[in-house]
């Protein structure tokens, strides 16, 4: 049954992520695994104009290696003696669940523009590993404080044939009690490999401010090929903490994949088999 033939205009998207951290000297690492649901309504003949809503829910799993507590060490010695009195866990299991709007329009093919906002965390998880002594529960304050994103993005084309493109974007984050702003700039050229029509190279840079203090200047470059987006950034410090880091900045690297149904397949004239 094909649920897009159903849906006209409308699209129903389901999504599963993986993330693996591990970091400080304590081991502290971090597992999520999550499953994400979305229901995108289309508006117009066209549905030029699209209102989304998405869903995600999350197992979380931590765990920390090798802890150091206060009581561990003697006077002003920095090699720890004693075994710690806390009364702490390992590893804690615990659920979180993240949630959001986002609203795209296509004015005639030449400019596009996409309006979100996200909450995430809308159940505070536990943050803690340590036992309270008195109570026997684990500490109540030390939860994972909601987060709020809202994001702004214009993409206008440049050209009648729809070739090159400049995207001004700007993200908003807050997070009790931090706040985050990243304007950006990218140009974006598409090109026909005869496969798909929405091959394209992009670069631009993003400015990171903590609060009201300029932190990052972060370059990026983003390629994408037959459904296939590979992405490049370098965070580069500008703030008072280049002095900590040794003026070397962060590199990341990012890899997606946009599935399709079998009715996009046929309509792109493409096969499944050579995908991914």
């Amino acid at each position: 049954m094909h649920v897009e033939g159903y849906l006209r205009t409308d699209k129903l998207a389901i999504g599963v992520g993986f993330f693996n951290d591990r970091s400080g000297q304590a081991g502290l690492s971090v597992l999520n695994a999550n499953l994400s649901i979305a229901y995108h309504k289309g508006f117009g003949k066209l549905g030029n104009h699209r209102l989304s809503i998405g869903l995600q829910g999350a197992f979380i799993q931590k765990r920390v290696e090798d802890p150091l507590f206060g009581d561990q060490f003697l006077g002003h010695n920095q090699t720890p003696k004693n075994a710690s009195n806390e009364d702490f866990q390992r590893g804690l299991l615990q659920g979180d669940f993240n949630a959001g709007l986002y609203w795209r329009s296509n004015f005639k093919d030449k400019v596009r523009l996409g309006v979100g906002f996200g909450a995430y965390h809308l159940i505070e998880p536990k943050q803690s590993f340590v036992t309270n002594q008195q109570t026997g529960e684990k500490d109540k304050k030390s939860v994972l404080p909601r987060k709020f994103n809202a994001d702004l993005s214009i993409e206008a084309f440049l050209d009648k044939k729809k070739k090159v493109s400049i995207s001004p974007e700007f993200l908003f984050m807050y997070q009790q009690p931090f706040m985050e702003m990243l304007p950006g700039l990218s140009a974006t050229y598409y090109f026909n490999t005869g496969f798909r029509n929405n091959n394209s190279i992009s670069v631009g840079a993003r400015f990171r401010v903590g609060g009201t203090t300029p932190d990052a200047v972060i370059p990026m470059a983003q390629m994408e090929f037959r459904n296939v987006r590979l992405g490049f950034a370098y965070d580069v410090n500008i703030s008072q903490l280049k002095t900590a880091s040794r003026n070397q900045g962060g590199f990341e690297i990012s890899l997606a994949y946009v599935g399709e149904t079998v009715k996009s397949f046929k309509a792109n004239k493409s096969l499944p088999s050579r995908r991914f």
